[in-house]
């Protein structure tokens, strides 16, 4: 199947992505915790919206066609980068709307420099239904957010 060029937008941490590799995650739920020490008394279905998205999203090998790309890559290969469609798809995926997500997700991108939003131009391998699956030798870095209001914007 041939894809026309599109929009990937992806949440990186010290430039890396997706997030939820190698010590990544752990890294970015530590943050999390320590930007909003009153995650204890709230009553979220996480500690933080990475957990709740890790928890509730699907995982990219249940898509055949996100499948038939990763199952062939050797481990901690990089080639390949993962991204939402839309801000929106961003937002929704991990429960922005929750508020302590959204505080957590605000403060990781005002209080520290490795945590971005970053919109690439890509020709996409493969695609569901709010993700996008890209080689990384086609990828372009359109805009960087570096706060709510930019993510917003893009």
């Amino acid at each position: 199947m041939y894809f026309s060029q599109t929009l990937a937008f992806r949440v990186e941490w010290n430039g890396r992505g997706p997030f939820w590799q190698d010590k990544t995650l752990t890294e970015l739920v530590r943050h999390c915790r320590k930007l909003t020490p009153h995650w204890k008394q709230h009553d979220s279905p996480s500690s933080t919206f990475l957990e709740h998205y890790c928890a509730m999203a699907d995982s990219p090998y249940d898509n055949k066609d996100f499948d038939r790309h990763l199952s062939r890559l050797p481990d901690n290969d990089c080639s390949l980068g993962f991204g939402f469609l839309s801000v929106q798809g961003l937002r929704e995926a991990f429960s922005l709307e929750v508020a302590l997500y959204q505080e957590q997700f605000q403060l990781l991108l005002e209080r520290t420099t490795a945590f971005r939003v970053r919109a690439y131009s890509c020709l996409p391998l493969a695609l569901s239904a709010t993700e996008v699956l890209f080689r990384w030798s086609s990828a372009e870095l359109l805009d960087e957010a570096a706060s709510w209001q930019q993510v917003l914007a893009l």
